[in-house]
């Protein structure tokens, strides 16, 4: 079983993988391919985002606690881990 880190690092790599493939495939000005490409890199981008916002964004405060930032920000009444997150 993989680490959460490992696969953090594997969605990446992936996403990487595709835009690398995208952007050859523009290149050689294959339409086809190079949609096909950028429409699984949009997925893997969205997939990826939303796993984080689930999986890791709950641990943030936790693993930040002694952050000076985040308590200032936290007295203002602002979870500044989540703004910008559509499930926060």
């Amino acid at each position: 079983m993989q680490t959460l880190t490992q696969a953090i690092v594997e969605d990446h790599d992936e996403m990487y993988q595709y835009y690398t493939a995208y952007r050859k495939a523009h290149l050689e000005r294959d339409v086809e391919k190079a949609t096909r490409f950028a429409n699984q890199l949009r997925w893997e981008v969205a997939r990826h985002a939303a796993a984080e916002e689930i999986v890791v964004y709950p641990y943030v405060p936790s693993i930040l606690h002694s952050s000076s930032w985040l308590k200032s920000r936290q007295l203002d009444g602002e979870e500044p881990w989540r703004e910008g997150s559509q499930f926060g």
